[in-house]
């Protein structure tokens, strides 16, 4: 008996399908569906009731084993579609926010250059003035030394 299909093993019939004879000569290939028919028949009317009985209920059974399937890759569907709902959306978040980062870092990075300009330029400035300053300040030892020399030379003469 197999445990699966709750059906004795031994009434089931498993030998192969076999074409009936068809007489000398011929096929049977050339012959009409309904005399095919009226031949198979007349061979063996007589069945089994209870392998049908069983093929019926393996039948039934496949039947409401189908109808629960459909039933939960219905379920699973509508759970995957909302799971495939969710992660999208939360990839358009992500990227939403990466986007705006990364707007934030360009115009951070801009105020950075605009920054780094300003302070060359300020360098530059100061690197003028400090050569002005020295130039001034030489011109006023100059001068210091002159009016020194100026003044010595009049007490000499004096």
């Amino acid at each position: 008996m197999r445990e699966d299909q709750e059906v004795p093993d031994e009434s089931l019939l498993t030998a192969p399908l076999q074409l009936p004879d068809h007489g000398p000569g011929g096929s049977g290939r050339d012959e009409p569906a309904e005399v095919a028919v009226e031949r198979d028949t007349t061979a063996s009317t007589e069945v089994d009731p209870g392998p049908v009985r069983a093929f019926g209920q393996e039948v039934e059974r496949l039947s409401g084993l189908v109808a629960q399937l459909g039933t939960l890759a219905a379920t699973l569907g509508d759970r995957l579609d909302g799971e495939v709902r969710k992660v999208l959306d939360d990839a358009e978040r992500a990227l939403a926010e990466a986007s705006g980062a990364r707007r934030q870092s360009l115009d951070a990075d801009a105020r950075a250059a605009e920054a780094e300009a300003r302070a060359e330029e300020a360098r530059q400035e100061t690197a003028e003035v400090r050569a002005e300053s020295e130039k001034a300040l030489a011109a006023a030892k100059a001068s210091v030394a002159a009016a020194q020399e100026s003044e010595a030379s009049a007490w000499k003469e004096a």
